[in-house]
């Protein structure tokens, strides 16, 4: 209060407000907050009815500049957004922060909360942002400054792209989205709206740190994606272009939606994809395998260009694919994914299948059409041709070690884990792997591949080991008709090559059964130190290790019986089996006696007395009475 003396008596002069809030104290005039209130109305006022230069004048250096910038059309579409959300009488009730030079004005609008950020610089308010926040908007756009710069960016990227301004764009694009696309690309082959085209129903929505900006034009729809410029995403890479502030946005990509034909064009892609797709059908009919590494995708080259480049003769074994030039009649995008649709020289329709890894756009597939009419998957073909390619190059090395690799576990235990090389034959076997293919059909848990140039020539069974396809069998077909298993039949040759050098072993043959004493007469000399041992009876399930015997028995298929050596002396013997007479018998060697566990020896009922004693002179040497002493190994199943 002062001394007013024209008044002659005290008069108030000014009320000061004291604001305390979270620890904080502030007091204000209320001439000066009554400034304030004046001036958010005023400006509110001036939004809905006055001048762009008279809302230029009340606003902040920042947001004056921002707006300025802005092409008229997009000027007022963002203006009238906020000035659509208030209601008649919002500046009567308004909530004030205030903070040093700066406060915070709340006001209630229509279908939410209208935030007004003010600064005080120079004696006066300035209106430095606005933001209008909806309650049901879960997207929200952020302020009216951060609108601005969005969209001056917008327009500023469409100016220089229907200008064709390199430079321009540049700096208001992406490092890589420059680089790998605009920089190279023909601008004018995709046309984008104008820079002035503001249509009502544009969206702007935020979302992880990006904003994307819905432009609607004729029969399409695009979708500019936004990144601050000082995220680290774009650096300039030529002095030309200018620098960017750090509160400004470049372009990250940019998608055009046909809203009637309901397909995607990527720009990031649109460029490239068709050079790249083009590259790599030239590429494949070359089989140039290090380029094929280059510009496929990561999986595609572990799996097969990988494999296929450590071959010592890497070829593509494909029929028929898509050569010379091809023309581009379709490009469909969604997401990362990108889909060329070329006519081949010859007519053919087919599919290049892209994808962009790491700002990378590699080829995943090559689709196109079979002699079936069918359409064949170069992924799915190069994926099971491999494994037979790496079987043909293990067999012309000659390397178990090699071949072993490349076969299924079963494959491995029967047949290789029993020899220590090759087989001579099938010498025409590796440049038959070597063909097309000429079908894959799966089959529960394996796949059956056919393969053959005059017909199916053979069938290879393919099962999974260690993730990758593995030949578990292959199927030869000769002209007449016949067919040969190659696991089988060399499981067969090492059965015959170890009944021929198994050292000892003799055939048996069942003649009669005279009793159930279930003791074997074997003629043979028992040797000096018996091995010690246990019954092995191979079956599917455990691993067969075969190994010279001195004395073994021979339960594969029977031979006629023998006749006895001298059967005067043991046609009384009275035992059931009797074994052949080996070339070098001799009849003065004593018999050998074996038995099995839970029989009973029976003496003999018959015969003269001096065999009697012969017999039971020779019993306690020649009789096994323990399994665990002296057993049995059948190496072959009784068949």
């Amino acid at each position: 209060m002062i001394d007013d003396p024209q008044k002659d008596r005290w008069c108030i002069d000014d009320v000061e407000l004291r604001q305390q809030k979270r620890g904080t104290r502030d007091t204000r005039s209320s001439v000066e907050l009554m400034d304030l209130l004046l001036t958010i109305r005023e400006y509110l006022s001036t939004m809905q009815q006055g001048s762009r230069a008279e809302l230029l004048a009340g606003s902040a250096p920042e947001l004056n500049e921002a707006l300025a910038d802005l092409p008229e059309p997009w000027f007022h579409q963002l203006i009238t957004a906020i000035t659509d959300e208030m209601g008649p009488g919002m500046v009567r009730r308004p909530k004030i922060d205030i903070a040093g030079s700066e406060a915070m004005a709340s006001l209630p609008s229509l279908n939410g909360v209208l935030r007004v950020q003010v600064q005080h610089r120079d004696d006066q308010w300035k209106i430095s942002n606005l933001e209008l926040q909806k309650r049901q908007e879960e997207q929200h756009p952020g302020s009216l400054l951060r609108q601005a710069r969005a969209m001056t960016c917008v327009s500023s990227f469409l100016e220089a792209y229907n200008g064709t301004d390199r430079i321009r764009l540049q700096a208001l694009s992406e490092q890589k989205f420059f680089s790998n696309s605009l920089r190279i690309g023909n601008l004018s082959m995709i046309p984008l709206p104008d820079s002035a085209h503001a249509p009502d129903d544009f969206q702007i929505q935020a979302f992880a740190g990006q904003l994307t900006i819905m432009v609607p034009f004729e029969d399409n729809i695009c979708r500019f994606d936004l990144i601050p410029a000082d995220s680290g995403d774009s650096d300039p890479v030529t002095t030309e272009s200018p620098p960017a502030k750090s509160s400004d946005f470049v372009i990250k990509d940019v998608l055009i939606y046909d809203r009637v034909t309901r397909r995607q064009r990527n720009l990031r892609l649109a460029f490239t994809a068709p050079a790249r797709g083009m590259l790599f059908v030239d590429a494949l009919n070359e089989g140039n395998l290090p380029l094929l590494r280059q510009i496929s995708s990561r999986k595609m080259t572990e799996q097969i260009w990988m494999p296929l480049s450590e071959l010592p003769q890497p070829q593509i074994p494909l029929a028929r694919p898509p050569h010379g030039p091809l023309q581009l009649q379709d490009s469909i995008a969604q997401g990362d994914s990108t889909e060329l649709q070329f006519v081949a020289a010859d007519g053919r329709l087919c599919s290049v299948m892209m994808e962009e890894q790491n700002g990378d756009l590699l080829v995943t597939d090559l689709q196109y059409p079979d002699a079936n009419a069918g359409v064949t998957s170069l992924q799915h073909q190069l994926l099971y041709a491999v494994p037979l390619m790496q079987f043909a190059a293990a067999w012309e090395s000659g390397s178990v070690d090699q071949i072993r690799a490349t076969t299924s576990a079963e494959f491995e235990r029967l047949v290789w884990s029993n020899i220590d090389r090759l087989p001579a034959q099938l010498q025409y076997l590796p440049q038959l792997l070597r063909q097309p293919l000429k079908s894959i059909r799966p089959v529960e848990h394996e796949v059956l591949v056919e393969v053959g140039r005059r017909g199916v020539e053979a069938v290879v069974r393919l099962v999974p080991r260690r993730g990758v396809p593995a030949v578990d069998e292959i199927t030869l077909f000769s002209t007449d008709g016949h067919a040969m298993n190659l696991r089988e039949s060399l499981r067969q040759e090492i059965t015959a090559d170890f009944l021929q050098d198994a050292g000892g072993i003799r055939r048996a043959g069942f003649e009669t059964q005279s009793d159930q004493s279930g003791i074997i007469h074997a003629l043979e000399q028992q040797s000096e130190q018996p091995r010690r041992a246990t019954l092995t009876v191979p079956s599917t399930m455990s691993r067969m290790r075969p190994s010279p015997l001195d004395n073994a028995i021979d339960m594969t298929t029977p031979q006629p019986p023998a006749q006895l050596p001298n059967a005067p002396e043991t046609a009384d013997t009275g035992w059931a089996d009797v074994f052949g007479r080996p070339a070098e018998w001799k009849d003065s060697e004593p018999a050998t006696e074996i038995h099995f566990r839970g029989a009973q020896q029976q003496p003999a009922q018959r015969g003269t007395a001096g065999e009697t004693s012969r017999q039971t002179n020779h019993s306690p040497a020649a009789t096994l009475k323990n399994l665990s002493d002296h057993a049995v190994e059948i190496p072959l199943s009784v068949r």
